[in-house]
């Protein structure tokens, strides 16, 4: 197929996105507050949901053609970050040059990086987890993945330990700087993006899994080094909801999409309903079944704003809209 795959990924988030802006109806019901288009090299944005822990970012990190159960897709790998807010829990989890970088002078009144500062921040910091969005050649149906850690974990190692790197870390012997807990921060972010999907789509979940493998974290010698090491302590998590108009083998589907050598399938089930038992997954996040992602599909909500970019008054912002974004 013979497309511009950064450009088409950019398109499908913009579109789910505009219309988030537009209907207060649908903002109302999802806790999207706001949306902004990031003026960057690549497609990313920012999302504020309400009672989330921080602001949201969402960036296009990677694009393929990849085949599964015979089947064509796009594939487009996300990194989904989060801004955590000083006065909420999980802010202290987050390490001191997160912090340090959020009360510095580069995030604006949004929580969010001013756009003239943003390449002062290292790309490395406030990543939460990863989300993969399969988009198959007709545009019928998405399979979206988000996967992370349930804590995601950075060491400092004392003097000397570095000689036992290929060994786990022991927490007790350095420093824990930062211990997020990943996958509950970024499924929130995940929840909200099927449901974007759904009303923008008209097409309702076919198929929900959930797979579980062994977990790591990162060690930082003395010297400021990096290295990356299993960890007992951790977990590594993915959930992934089939979104599709027609009657395809989501099984054969997921399935194809696994490394079985790697992860335990813990949880699967086709053609689920909302008003389906809750999957029996502890991995301390809910993880139950949202009706929206099936009312959403259904529904006919409609904007109430006047202007031509959605908004009900023309102020400085750069549209998708709901929030304003530094100069």
């Amino acid at each position: 197929m013979d497309i511009d795959r950064e450009s088409f990924f950019r398109t499908q988030i913009d579109n789910m996105l505009v219309k988030a802006s537009w209907v207060d109806d649908l903002k109302a019901k999802t806790g999207v507050d706001g949306v902004s288009q990031v003026w960057s090299d690549k497609p990313e944005w920012y999302i504020w949901i309400h009672g989330a822990p921080g602001a949201y970012g969402l960036s296009l990190e990677k694009t393929d053609m990849i085949c599964l159960a015979g089947n064509s897709f796009l594939a487009g790998r996300f990194v989904i970050k989060c801004y955590p807010y000083s006065d909420q829990p999980t802010f202290a989890t987050f390490s001191p040059e997160e912090r340090h970088a959020l009360s510095s002078g580069l995030f604006d009144l949004t929580n969010t990086p001013r756009l003239e500062d943003r390449h002062r921040i290292p790309s490395t910091l406030f990543t939460v987890g990863s989300l993969t969005l399969l988009i198959d050649a007709d545009e019928t149906g998405a399979l979206f993945t988000f996967d992370s850690l349930d804590r995601l974990r950075v060491v400092q190692m004392r003097q000397g330990e570095e000689e036992n790197a290929g060994d786990a870390l022991d927490a007790t012997l350095g420093k824990v700087v930062r211990n997020v807990p990943g996958f509950s921060i970024g499924y929130l972010i995940f929840d909200r993006l099927v449901c974007l999907y759904a009303f923008y789509g008209r097409i309702p979940p076919q198929f929900i899994g959930v797979t579980r493998s062994p977990g790591f974290e990162y060690g930082v010698d003395t010297s400021g080094e990096t290295v990356c090491r299993e960890s007992t302590d951790t977990q590594h998590w993915a959930i992934s909801l089939l979104m599709s108009s027609t009657d395809p083998k989501p099984d054969e589907l997921w399935r194809d999409h696994l490394e079985p050598e790697e992860e335990e399938v813990v949880f699967h089930r086709r053609r689920p309903r909302p008003s389906d038992p809750e999957p029996k997954v502890d991995i301390g996040v809910n993880v139950a079944f949202n009706p929206l992602w099936w009312e959403l599909a259904e529904m006919d909500l409609k904007s109430e704003l006047g202007s031509t970019c959605g908004c009900g008054e023309h102020v400085n912002h750069s549209c998708l809209t709901g929030r304003t974004q530094s100069e």
